[in-house]
């Protein structure tokens, strides 16, 4: 079935996030290990406060920003994704950070599962993932929340923690094709998936 899907993708790049139970079926196949994706989930409690984004503000953002949301989005993970968000959009409470009227990073919230699911989120920084996320979660107290990132280490790791969100478990992301777009500072970048099938 996999050759089959492989074969009418054609020369399109794939990416995919596997278990460790397929992680060598597409090994086969001819995907490439590109980095762990993190399942960081549990009970949220208070965070410690911290600054705003640097040079500009969190807000809770309308339709009219959908162009410039869908524009970045395709900035920091390289292919359109403007149909996936369209769907996610009416389930989600959405925040994005504005600098001298510019759109520079966003993040989704919507209920999944046993609770609340975070992502996607893309900034230009884990500072300001974490400004995105914070008010996402302050209203959460006592609630479950998952949140999946390939930024397993690092101050947006200890935010999560230090809201009760630890690891549970992990999988690998795996390319074919292409390269996965990496996070650089300054530059839109994903630090939070949509959601683990989504990428």
């Amino acid at each position: 079935m996999m050759e089959r899907i492989l074969r009418e993708c054609g020369e399109r790049s794939l990416m995919l996030n596997s278990t460790r139970a397929a992680y060598t079926l597409y090994l086969s196949l001819g995907f490439e290990f590109q980095a762990l994706v993190t399942q960081m989930q549990g009970i949220v409690r208070p965070a410690p406060d911290g600054p705003g984004p640097d040079g500009g503000a969190v807000e809770d953002l309308t339709l009219a920003a959908f162009s410039d949301l869908f524009a970045l989005d395709r900035a920091a993970f390289r292919a359109d994704r403007s149909r996936i968000l369209t769907r996610l959009a009416p389930l989600s409470r959405i925040v994005g950070i504005y600098r001298e009227q510019r759109l520079e990073g966003y993040a989704m919230r919507r209920a999944f599962g046993r609770g609340t699911v975070i992502g996607p989120v893309v900034a230009q920084s884990e500072d300001d993932a974490i400004c995105l996320v914070r008010p996402l979660l302050a209203d959460l107290g006592g609630r479950f929340a998952r949140l999946d990132t390939r930024h397993p280490d690092g101050p947006f790791a200890d935010f999560l923690k230090a809201s009760g969100l630890k690891l549970f478990d992990s999988v690998s992301t795996m390319t074919r094709g292409t390269s996965l777009a990496r996070t650089e500072v300054g530059r839109p970048g994903i630090y939070a998936l949509a959601a683990q099938p989504l990428g």
